[in-house]
């Protein structure tokens, strides 16, 4: 300082910035800041304005959407793939145009029978060369695509089987080698990405759902709530899991971190989470959930002292820790004024260092978010450091 002026050494700020909790002010963690961007109906590539959003990605300033059912592919994002076909397989369409691909749309390729039944999710790794489906069938299926020529080929790799019923959900962490799978029966699996084995065998509600469910009894049934989302933190492999009135929290050794009971927060129903890359050592945003009535939630993971069930209602929860050492999941910013249809798709950005913009990543998180609804509507908000 020189005569009371604080002086800003811009060199310490970028030193910070990568040690700074996803969506946190640099140099002040404690304080949170996100902002809208922009806020717009989608324009999918074939030229569709107001259907339901199911994936998103940041290509410069533009936003890229396609409608439920599809995932874009590729660290550039050229192509997409749609599930959901009658033909128990996936297909590959033009989401850009380029000089090789100039019709929006357009399908690549169309591969048929790689389950039994339909496929009802699908997950990308960020080089979009490995893939990953689940099915009504209750199994997962990983692939390998490759190309030769004109000729786009998918060949398969394993099978992940563990549900009792019905896949609705996967995400998968290439670096940590993890796979994340949540059914229509409330289970929730982390699977060995490349031994196709069950590391973890989960169910995604809170001790107070497990205490006093809905439908009378204790514990986990195969009854149990659908899971409408799964997310895994690509920095360190937690595994989150939502369902219509839980979130829950796991390490990647399976032990119950934190967990929240959206009617307890006087929370709508949840509809999609994502993870965000928060570190195990930071005090930072670890997950994002969207919600029935447009509402998207930021929460942050605040460690339970022993004795912390009673405040919680008791109990012990299925996967991992007691409950008397389960942590809380607790909501640090809700936003309700933007989006009035149901969540339909989140999408945590990231800074590149080496482009100093803001970028999707795969899975990763910390200083922008992109949110897609029921109505086709998407906002873009940024974090802190732009």
């Amino acid at each position: 300082t020189d005569g009371g002026a604080h002086a800003l050494d811009s060199g310490a700020v970028q030193w910070h910035e990568p040690l700074t909790p996803p969506f946190c002010v640099v140099g002040a963690p404690q304080l949170l800041c996100v902002a809208l961007v922009s806020c717009s109906l989608a324009s999918f590539p074939s030229g569709v304005r107001g259907a339901p959003i199911g994936d998103m990605r940041l290509r410069g300033d533009r936003v890229l959407a396609v409608g439920q059912g599809c995932v874009l592919q590729g660290p550039n994002h050229l192509k997409y793939v749609r599930f959901g076909l009658l033909t128990c397989g996936v297909q590959f369409h033009i989401a850009v145009v380029t000089p090789r691909h100039p019709t929006l749309d357009r399908l690549v390729s169309s591969h048929e029978l790689m389950h039994t039944h339909v496929v009802t999710c699908c997950a990308i790794s960020p080089d979009g060369a490995f893939l990953v489906t689940g099915s009504a069938d209750g199994t997962l299926r990983s692939w390998r695509t490759s190309r030769r020529g004109n000729v786009r080929r998918v060949l398969h790799v394993g099978t992940f089987a563990s549900h009792g019923a019905g896949v609705t959900c996967v995400d998968l962490c290439v670096a940590g080698g993890v796979l994340a799978s949540g059914a229509k029966d409330g289970s929730v699996v982390c699977w060995d990405l490349w031994g196709c084995t069950c590391l973890h065998a989960l169910h995604a509600a809170s001790s107070t759902t497990l205490v006093h469910p809905a439908g009378g009894g204790a514990g986990p049934s195969a009854g149990g709530e659908r899971v409408a989302s799964v997310g895994l933190n690509q920095a360190n492999g937690n595994l989150l899991a939502l369902t219509a009135s839980d979130l829950v929290l796991w390490s990647v050794n399976g032990e119950r971190l934190g967990e929240a009971s959206l009617p307890a927060r006087d929370l709508p129903p949840g509809t999609c989470a994502a993870a965000t890359a928060c570190g195990d050592w930071q005090d930072g945003v670890v997950a994002v959930t969207g919600h029935r009535t447009g509402a998207v939630v930021l929460w942050r993971l605040a460690p339970a002292a022993d004795g912390a069930a009673a405040h919680r209602g008791g109990g012990g929860g299925s996967g991992g820790a007691s409950a008397g050492r389960v942590g809380l999941l607790v909501p640090v910013s809700v936003n309700t004024g933007v989006h009035t249809a149901p969540v339909t798709a989140l999408r945590v950005l990231r800074r590149n260092p080496q482009r100093r913009h803001v970028q999707s990543v795969y899975g990763g998180g910390g200083t922008g978010l992109l949110v897609g609804d029921l109505s086709g509507l998407v906002s873009r908000w940024q974090g802190p450091n732009p």
